[in-house]
């Protein structure tokens, strides 16, 4: 079993410190995002559908992202997400409605 927020970090995740669920692509259920505040980026891994998830897309979240948050904040194409960050702000990464391959 691989300890995936501690030492051995085969996903490639830098300084994961908080995950949200929510069906961000509309397809196979809950996805994962993931705030990674020493990358300054969040990552989202898309839900396959069997149990299984795609490997993590990268977005910028500057500002040292500590927590994400996920609800549709503009009332279109589905959840976005949100982060608080570690040098007291807020960021807004909101959802294109479309999945990326």
């Amino acid at each position: 079993m691989y300890e995936v927020f501690g030492r051995d970090n085969p996903l490639g995740i830098l300084g994961p410190h908080n995950i949200a669920a929510a069906d961000l692509d509309g397809e196979n259920g809950p996805d994962l995002a993931v705030s990674n505040r020493d990358h300054n980026s969040v990552s989202v891994f898309l839900n396959k559908g069997d149990g299984t998830f795609n490997p993590p897309l990268s977005f910028s979240a500057p500002d040292a992202p500590t927590r994400v948050i996920a609800a549709d904040l503009d009332g279109i194409d589905g959840p976005d997400l949100a982060t608080i960050n570690f040098f007291d702000s807020v960021g807004v990464l909101l959802n294109k409605g479309h999945r990326q391959s």
